[in-house]
């Protein structure tokens, strides 16, 4: 069974109401003093827009694919760094240097008091394409508890903001603009380098190229037509001069002139031999027939001829060196000498004198000759042509395989710095567009101003939630000892302590002193809940309304 009920609650509230409302009056008294205690800190802040690029990507695409989230993140993190708050702390003097604080609280609570917000507005149509948000809008502040400090650094982390974003951008296009540059001179070096080993592979195989498989092959075609037509020459050339020769005999005994001289020449050698024996060769005869031999030799056998004037003139020679001459004879025998010397000079030049039959012999078969050797040397000329283009040929194929991997290579290099080329047009517009502030940029919607209303503490709201605590813990102090210690407080509880028990209920009877004892207690009660009251009410106008 219960042992309350409604109506013995309300009488326990009533009996025990100052219980509960002066020890709430000085607690809340006490937490909104401690409320007003609390320094105020003041928030400025500045909103600001990213706005896209002026000119239509359609006409001038750019080169910076960093979605601009990320990039505002990265400078996010970047003013709420540990040294650009160590920067700005010792710009503005934010940190107590002389506190016992450790220094990275310190700077872990300016840290806190840097407010950057990132919203997207995102367009219906652009995100189910999945393009980036149409709007991205951002808050920057500073919380402080001077509001000339908290308005002076949201300015200068507005300003140091929007530089390291421009120059982010800028960087960012002034790299990728060099790095495609880098990578074009890359490039035409490497085709540079391609081309020289095509044009070495060329000079290194001369003729063998793919272009010159054709001509090549007319070339081998036609050595052979030519080789085989100068070995025909060559063969009617010799059986030609096999015929000559055959012939020879009948030529030359058809000259009877020359069969006389030679009976001549061979009769004074025989008499020359016979007289060397009996005479010398200062003897007049000797001198004599030696004139007559060599004239002799001189026309029908110049090289015995040039080999007896050679010894005769050496003899001449050796006999003008001795001296023992006779007045007169060294004359006659320089001038013997000076005329055979003279006779062999001609000799040398032109040849003996040979009859007409045998000089037409000599000279069809030096013709023939001649030209038997020339129909050979062009053979050899023309097989070792043959022999060097059909190994050109052969090569080709190797050559060709290198040419075309070389030249693969060079298509591929070529193709890949158009595209370079391309992307590095795009970068130096995307560089120049962000040199002169035409691309995507931040614009300020609302500058930071300076706040004249602390944001935080927030003292309706901790004062609500104050009173609420204070409420809570008077209505403990002042009822929980009667549910911790219960009493019997009326006839029905009594009944159901001691069941079928006959309870009678006798009225308190109280006397004067009593009741005037009650009613002081009860005034006394009643003015302190007053000047309480009047207290709590003083502070709160203080602490949140003035």
């Amino acid at each position: 069974m219960e042992r309350y009920n409604i109506t013995d609650l309300l009488r326990i509230g009533l009996r025990r109401f100052f219980w509960v409302f002066i020890p709430f009056t000085i607690i809340l008294t006490v937490c909104l003093v401690g409320l007003g205690l609390l320094p105020a800190r003041y928030h400025s802040k500045a909103l600001l827009i990213v706005e896209d690029q002026q000119i239509s990507p359609d006409l001038v695409p750019s080169a910076i694919r960093a979605r601009a989230e990320d990039r505002l993140q990265t400078i996010k993190a970047s003013l709420r760094s540990r040294e650009n708050i160590i920067e700005l702390s010792d710009r503005f003097d934010l940190i107590d240097r002389n506190s016992d604080v450790p220094f990275s609280k310190r700077v872990e609570a300016v840290k806190e008091d840097i407010l950057i917000s990132i919203s997207r507005v995102s367009n219906t149509r652009r995100s189910r394409r999945g393009d980036e948000p149409t709007t991205i809008t951002f808050e920057i502040g500073f919380v402080h508890e001077d509001r000339q400090t908290a308005f002076r650094v949201a300015n200068q982390l507005v300003t140091d903001f929007l530089s390291q974003n421009v120059e982010a951008r800028i960087e960012v296009a002034e790299d990728t603009a060099a790095f495609m540059r880098d990578e074009e001179r890359d490039l035409r070096r490497q085709i540079d380098q391609v081309q020289t080993q095509i044009a070495e592979v060329r000079r290194q195989n001369p003729g063998m190229a793919p272009e010159t498989i054709a001509f090549n092959q007319d070339t081998i075609r036609r050595l052979t037509e030519d080789i085989e037509d100068f070995e025909a020459r060559i063969e009617a050339r010799n059986q030609e001069l096999d015929l000559l020769r055959a012939q020879q005999p009948l030529i030359i005994d058809a000259s009877s002139r020359n069969d006389t001289d030679r009976q001549e020449l061979r009769e004074k050698r025989r008499q020359y031999t016979a007289f060397s024996r009996r005479y010398t060769d200062q003897h007049p005869d000797m001198v004599m027939l030696l004139d007559e031999l060599l004239a002799l030799e001189e026309r029908l056998e110049p090289e015995a001829f040039l080999d007896r004037a050679s010894k005769t003139v050496d003899q001449l020679s050796t006999r003008l060196a001795s001296g023992n001459l006779r007045p007169g004879e060294s004359r006659e025998l320089r001038l013997m000498r000076n005329d055979l010397e003279a006779r062999i000079v001609k000799v040398q030049a032109v040849g003996g004198e040979q009859s007409l039959p045998e000089l037409t012999f000599r000279t069809r078969e030096s013709s023939m000759l001649t030209q038997i050797a020339g129909y050979r040397d062009r053979l050899v000329t023309l097989r070792e042509d043959l022999a060097e283009a059909e190994a050109r040929l052969e090569q080709a194929p190797t050559v060709q395989a290198q040419l075309s991997t070389l030249e693969n290579e060079e298509e591929r290099l070529q193709r890949q710095l158009g595209t370079t080329q391309t992307a590095r047009a795009r970068a130096e517009r995307t560089e120049s567009l962000e040199e002169q502030q035409k691309a995507e940029r931040v614009l300020i919607l609302d500058p930071p101003v300076l706040p004249d209303v602390p944001t935080s503490p927030d003292k309706p709201r901790v004062a609500l939630l104050l009173t609420a605590a204070a409420g809570g813990f008077a209505a403990f102090l002042g009822i929980a000892p009667v549910f911790v210690s219960p009493r019997i407080d009326s006839r029905r509880q009594l009944s159901q302590v001691v069941p079928g028990l006959t309870v009678i209920e006798v009225p308190e009877i109280v006397d004067d002193e009593e009741r005037k004892f009650r009613r002081n207690v009860m005034v006394g009660l009643v003015i302190l809940s007053g000047f309480l009251t009047l207290v709590l009410a003083a502070v709160a106008y203080v602490v949140l309304i003035r």
